[in-house]
Protein backbone atom coordinates (compact mmCIF):
# COMPACT_ATOMS: atom_id res chain seq x y z
CA UNK A 1 0.00 0.00 0.00
CA UNK A 2 1.46 2.83 -1.06
CA UNK A 3 1.58 6.36 1.08
CA UNK A 4 0.71 9.37 -0.13
CA UNK A 5 2.94 12.51 0.82
CA UNK A 6 1.14 15.05 3.17
CA UNK A 7 2.03 18.84 2.54
CA UNK A 8 3.71 20.62 4.73
CA UNK A 9 2.56 24.26 2.94
CA UNK A 10 -0.56 24.92 5.29
CA UNK A 11 -2.51 27.82 5.62
CA UNK A 12 -1.69 29.78 9.28
CA UNK A 13 -3.17 31.92 11.38
CA UNK A 14 -0.77 33.62 14.05
CA UNK A 15 -0.33 37.51 13.47
CA UNK A 16 2.84 37.57 12.04
CA UNK A 17 1.11 35.61 8.91
CA UNK A 18 -2.07 37.52 8.70
CA UNK A 19 -0.48 41.40 8.70
CA UNK A 20 1.66 40.76 6.36
CA UNK A 21 1.34 41.61 2.62
CA UNK A 22 3.03 38.09 1.70
CA UNK A 23 1.03 34.94 1.78
CA UNK A 24 -0.18 33.67 5.08
CA UNK A 25 2.03 30.27 4.29
CA UNK A 26 5.90 29.61 5.81
CA UNK A 27 8.34 30.03 2.38
CA UNK A 28 10.48 27.40 3.44
CA UNK A 29 7.95 25.13 3.96
CA UNK A 30 6.24 26.04 0.02
CA UNK A 31 8.94 25.63 -1.45
CA UNK A 32 8.93 27.22 -5.34
CA UNK A 33 5.38 27.06 -5.04
CA UNK A 34 3.08 30.50 -6.29
CA UNK A 35 0.91 31.54 -3.77
CA UNK A 36 -1.79 35.16 -3.58
CA UNK A 37 -0.63 37.21 -0.82
CA UNK A 38 -2.91 38.99 1.89
CA UNK A 39 -2.62 41.89 -0.34
CA UNK A 40 -4.23 40.13 -3.54
CA UNK A 41 -0.79 39.96 -5.52
CA UNK A 42 1.01 36.65 -6.57
CA UNK A 43 3.81 35.97 -4.77
CA UNK A 44 6.86 33.16 -5.28
CA UNK A 45 8.59 31.33 -2.27
CA UNK A 46 12.44 31.20 -3.77
CA UNK A 47 15.61 30.59 -2.48
CA UNK A 48 18.18 33.32 -1.35
CA UNK A 49 22.26 33.46 -1.69
CA UNK A 50 21.68 32.16 1.48
CA UNK A 51 19.93 28.97 1.09
CA UNK A 52 16.74 30.62 2.82
CA UNK A 53 13.33 30.33 1.08
CA UNK A 54 11.43 33.83 1.16
CA UNK A 55 8.61 34.93 -0.58
CA UNK A 56 9.24 37.30 -4.01
CA UNK A 57 6.44 39.03 -5.50
CA UNK A 58 5.42 38.47 -9.13
CA UNK A 59 4.43 41.24 -11.55
CA UNK A 60 1.45 39.01 -12.56
CA UNK A 61 -2.44 40.45 -12.25
CA UNK A 62 -5.55 37.43 -12.08
CA UNK A 63 -5.90 38.55 -16.15
CA UNK A 64 -2.76 37.34 -17.14
CA UNK A 65 -2.51 34.37 -15.11
CA UNK A 66 -3.60 31.06 -16.83
CA UNK A 67 -6.28 29.13 -15.29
Amino acid sequence: MATAKLSKCTKQTQKKYTSRSSPPFPANECKNKTKKGNNGKFFKSAVDKNGVYKWIALKITNKTRRK
